[in-house]
């Protein structure tokens, strides 16, 4: 199963182009929230950790919407890997 994750940091930016850009890419479920990427606290980013099986993809558009401090990021990587899943960025615009 393909899992998309969008993200942005304010309740005044609009989440719509990573959306449908995950879409285009055949996600099958998208989570999304609106959250400060400042810590790795991000609710909806957890749930969807606990849903992935072996075999899935999780997508996103690129590093800093799944997380931006480095470390966090390792981290996230580490349980999508102990999962059996992969994470891929999908920077396609067409």
């Amino acid at each position: 199963m393909k899992y998309g994750y969008a993200r942005v940091s304010t309740d005044g930016q609009d989440l719509g182009d990573q959306l449908d850009r995950l879409k285009a890419a055949g996600c099958e479920r998208i989570y999304h929230e609106k959250k400060s990427g400042k810590d790795a606290q991000h609710p909806r980013l957890k749930a969807m950790l606990r849903q992935i099986r072996p075999g899935d993809q999780v997508l996103a558009i690129a590093t800093d919407r799944v997380a931006r401090n480095p470390l966090d990021l390792l981290t996230i990587l580490r349980a999508i890997q102990r999962k059996g899943a992969g994470l891929r960025l999908w920077t396609s615009r067409s």
